[in-house]
């Protein structure tokens, strides 16, 4: 990178968001296929896919360390320096979110009641998985179109893209946070007696993780409204 690309934020310092987007975007390729084999009893399956998880995540920190050595020191850059680091923070919480729930998920089987809210509690799991997965994949894609963007300084086309894929990953969360919700009060009503603290606890985290990643994503796409507003 050279001085004035380091002074004004140039381009080499939105490659290396979009290097860390694209791992971060791994990470979550692999929500669905660990949950499936943690379901199938599938373990084999499952460690393969977790380990790739954390193997992604440590490569994702190797861009995030890289773009904060080379973040210019002074206030000259496109964007906010502030929302661009937030942006940059929210991402790298989706990628360690997706860490999190890959370590849960190797420590115990998922242990959930047969019923939420008169239908099965499986079904309302996955509704949950589909929903933090489409949100953090949405707000990733959204990323690399900022990353892309501002080569044509962020023009109309661009900023309307980011604006309704913002509302469309908003909805996303909502829907995700009442599927939360009832798992949640689901599993609090439960006096199953077979299950472990330790069972309960892990799906109970496996739950919660899966909340954090759409929120980590609602979270990405708040700091790039804020950059193209500026």
């Amino acid at each position: 990178m050279s001085v004035i690309e380091k002074m004004l934020g140039g381009p080499s310092l939105y490659d290396l968001l979009d290097q860390h987007r694209e791992k971060s975007f791994e990470c979550v390729q692999r929500i669905q296929p660990m949950l499936e084999a943690s379901r199938g009893n599938d373990f084999n399956r499952l460690k393969t896919l977790a380990e790739e998880v954390f193997v992604l995540e440590r490569e994702a920190d190797h861009f995030k360390t890289q773009i904060r050595d080379n973040l210019p020191r002074t206030k000259w850059m496109a964007v906010s320096r502030y929302d661009f680091l937030a942006l940059l923070r929210a991402q790298d919480s989706l990628a360690d979110a997706v860490e999190d729930l890959a370590m849960m998920l190797r420590l115990k089987p998922l242990r959930l009641p047969e019923l939420c809210d008169g239908l099965p509690c499986l079904d309302e799991l996955a509704t949950m998985a589909e929903n933090a997965v489409r949100s953090a994949e949405d707000a990733l894609e959204l990323t690399h179109a900022f990353c892309t963007g501002r080569h044509k300084g962020f023009d109309t086309e661009t900023v309307d893209q980011l604006k309704k894929g913002s509302d469309r990953i908003s909805a996303f969360e909502f829907e995700t946070d009442k599927n939360q919700f009832r798992l949640l009060r689901a599993m609090l009503s439960d006096e199953d007696e077979e299950s472990s603290f330790g069972e309960k606890y892990v799906t109970m985290e496996v739950i919660r993780n899966l909340g954090r990643i759409a929120n980590h994503a609602e979270s990405m796409t708040d700091f790039m409204r804020l950059m193209i507003a500026e």
